[in-house]
């Protein structure tokens, strides 16, 4: 099983999507921030491309036993 928590991308949320695919929790986690961290959203989309939000989140998934 896979997790990523908003914690892990700087977020004060005790949100964490898990899934059995890296693609699937990022998936989770986008749909996730887009409706309840809109805000913070916009401001890293300012600050990075999709691909490297992408590779951010990729970096701080983790794998649970």
């Amino acid at each position: 099983m896979k997790t990523l928590a908003c914690k892990d991308m700087g977020v004060e949320c005790d949100y964490v999507a898990e899934a059995e695919t890296e693609e699937e929790v990022m998936g989770m986690s986008m749909e996730h921030a887009k409706k309840v961290h809109k805000e913070k959203m916009d401001e890293m989309m300012e600050n990075m491309t999709m691909d490297e939000m992408k590779e951010e989140m990729r970096s701080k998934i983790k794998e649970e036993k």
